[in-house]
């Protein structure tokens, strides 16, 4: 083969380039997919991390209070029902009390 000497040829001038480009455009797309990849996973995260923090806010924030107990009994000194009254705590939302589940202690005695 003969090796060219003197100017390029008018035909080569962008021989070089285009498999550059083709390069560089394909970088281009495989960062677009991964940037659009991590977008939509933290999209999906932060929905999760709203919903849990909203749950375990309604959690804390929501609480029984008991206002008074009184304890019916027999003659012979046993316990025969216990009356708790209970209130929401201030800025508690509101709860369905036929879910809920008390229990009272009082020194090694659990109600």
């Amino acid at each position: 083969m003969k090796r060219k000497t003197g100017r390029i040829l008018k035909d080569n001038k962008g021989q070089v380039g285009i498999g550059t480009l083709i390069i560089f455009i394909a970088m281009i797309l495989v960062a677009a997919v991964a940037a659009g990849v991590l977008l939509r996973t933290s999209g999906t995260l932060q929905t999760k991390a709203t919903a849990t923090g909203e749950q375990a806010t309604k959690e804390v924030s929501t609480q029984a209070k008991v206002i008074g107990v009184a304890g019916y009994g027999s003659a012979a000194g046993n316990l025969n029902a216990t009356v708790l009254t209970v209130r929401l705590a201030p800025g508690s939302s509101a709860i369905s009390w036929s879910d809920i589940l008390l229990s009272y202690q009082s020194g090694n005695n659990y109600v």
